[in-house]
This record gives C-alpha cells, sequence and structure tokens, in this order.
C-alpha cells in the first residue's frame, strides 16, 4: 500500500477540509472581522450561533428555486372554458324555406348509408336535450335531410361532445332556450360521479343560420363542464364570455 509523502499536519488538512466536521468548527475572531466588513453573514447562520446552514434562510448557490404555481397549472386548466367563434357553409341539405324562424335546429352528427338506406346520425343526448327544450316550450326539431332516417349515433369519445344547435339569425331562439341548455348540461353533470368529472372535458357547439347565404355563425365553447355551463349562462345573460 503506498503511503503518501506529505507532512502528516498537510494530510490532516485536507481530511478536515473535506470532512463534515468542518461545518460545526468554530469560526475565528479574524473570519469574523473579515465576514462583517464584506457584509456576509457569519458562519453557521446570521447570529453565528449553531454549526449547520439553514437551508430556509441561506440557499445553496446555483440552487434552483422551488416551484410556485401558475396560472396555467393543471388544476386551472380543468376549470376554464375555451371559445372560439367561426364561420362555416351548412353541410347538409335542408329545405331553408321550412325552417321555423323561432325552432332550434339538431344537426346530425354523420350522414350514412347502410343496406341502401340513408341514416341521419343522431347522438343520444341529441334526443335527450330535444325532450328537455320541448318540454320547457323551446320548439326543437332534429334536423334530418329529405330521403333519410334519424338513427342513434354511437361512438366512443375522450371529451363529451354535444351535437351543435341551429337557430336562425336574429331570431333570439338562443336568448330564450340558453337557460334551458344550461340547466340541463348541470343536470347531467350531477349524476356523474366527482373522480370521472374531474377527468372529463365537454364540447359545446351553437350556430345561427343566415337563410340568405347558407352559412353558420358557429361559437364552440370547450373545457370542464361546469366551467362550459357557466360560460353559457354568462353568454346568453348579458354577461361577459372568458375568451382564450
Amino acid at each position: 500500500m503506498r503511503r503518501s509523502r506529505k507532512p502528516l499536519s498537510v494530510q490532516a488538512d485536507r481530511r478536515f477540509k473535506s470532512s463534515p466536521l468542518r461545518s460545526i468548527h468554530p469560526e475565528s475572531d479574524m473570519g469574523k472581522r473579515i465576514r462583517a466588513a464584506r457584509g456576509t453573514p457569519p458562519r453557521g447562520g446570521q447570529d453565528g450561533a449553531g454549526g449547520h446552514r439553514d437551508p430556509l434562510r441561506l440557499p445553496r448557490t446555483g440552487a434552483k428555486p422551488a416551484r410556485t404555481p401558475t396560472s396555467f397549472d393543471a388544476r386551472y386548466r380543468r376549470t376554464v372554458a375555451r371559445t372560439r367563434e367561426y364561420e362555416k357553409p351548412i353541410e347538409i341539405d335542408l329545405d331553408l324555406a321550412q325552417v321555423d324562424a323561432g325552432s332550434i335546429l339538431i344537426l346530425p352528427d354523420r350522414i350514412y348509408e347502410s343496406q341502401g338506406t340513408k341514416y341521419a346520425g343522431f347522438r343520444y343526448d341529441a334526443h335527450e336535450m330535444r325532450l328537455s327544450l320541448t318540454a320547457s316550450g323551446v320548439t326543437t326539431e332534429l334536423a334530418t335531410p329529405p330521403g333519410t332516417k334519424p338513427a342513434i349515433y354511437d361512438e366512443h369519445h375522450a371529451a363529451w361532445e354535444l351535437p351543435t344547435l341551429v337557430g336562425i339569425l336574429g331570431s333570439g331562439v338562443f336568448e330564450i332556450a340558453g337557460p334551458f341548455v344550461v340547466s340541463w348540461i348541470r343536470s347531467k353533470i350531477a349524476s356523474i360521479s366527482e373522480k370521472d368529472r374531474s377527468q372529463l372535458k365537454l364540447r359545446y357547439r351553437e350556430a345561427e343560420l343566415n337563410l340568405e347565404t347558407g352559412q353558420l355563425r358557429v361559437c364552440e365553447i370547450d373545457g370542464d363542464p361546469e366551467a362550459v355551463a357557466a360560460a353559457i349562462e354568462a353568454r346568453h345573460s348579458g354577461g361577459s364570455l372568458p375568451r382564450s
């Protein structure tokens, strides 16, 4: 075994500097004077008492600061509803002259053909919303193109997606139907467990149809179900609608 040829005093000094006991070694008067002149706290704490470094008052140089919650953390995103507005042509064949200006149309999610028969597929929520709105006094119809039959359309999505509701531009029908839509959404939310509700995202779309151009002006709101319901409520009660 090879031994160091350096003097024992040098070896002892090196061992002392690398030893954890160094942090509790009392500081000399000269060292205290130098630190006082520089304005730096004495070794072992602000008051010089104790031999350990206080990690709360004297963080290690170069250490990353603790992460503080921001307005974009996960908890915030779960309580936000985002909205966007856009225009698009109506994509199904409807006799616009026969559309009642005071009614709401529920658009099908899919038009498909099976065994020579054309079907207009509506989600199960569309049928529930139609019954609920009709019972509340709002005329609601399933927008079934000529030559097609209404059918149940079932497709699994990670998000809870509601059918598109359409009203005639300028009719103000959503000012009447809006509170009933909110009431229906909240009744559905109440039937969902707290665990499933925290992971659920809702997408709601309402559109105003311009009978002259056949264009739809769509307002789409998605996010936390309760936040979406609150956004719809604010939109049709004169409040301000949260925007992203």
